[in-house]
């Protein structure tokens, strides 16, 4: 018997050019008021979605250092 619970993930957009350009400038380029654009859509599909947890995951000490936050959790910030 497996009692590992069941991981699932999900694509909100098409990684296409408009959002390698978008990334590109957020993670690479260090815009952080770009997290506005889907920071709303995002904690409301939490909101609305059957799941359990939703783990932000951790940048590493040198990527934190580089780009001075947390692209994912900077994403979520506000969530309840």
């Amino acid at each position: 018997m497996n009692n590992r619970p069941s991981l699932h993930h999900r694509a909100l957009y098409q990684y296409n050019d408009a959002m390698r350009l978008f990334m590109q400038q957020y993670k690479f380029n260090g815009d952080y008021k770009l997290r506005k654009i889907f920071n709303r859509e995002l904690i409301n599909l939490v909101h609305t979605s059957d799941m359990d947890l939703v783990v932000a995951v951790p940048v590493s000490q040198h990527t934190m250092m580089t780009r001075g936050f947390n692209q994912v959790a900077s994403l979520l910030e506000g969530i309840e």
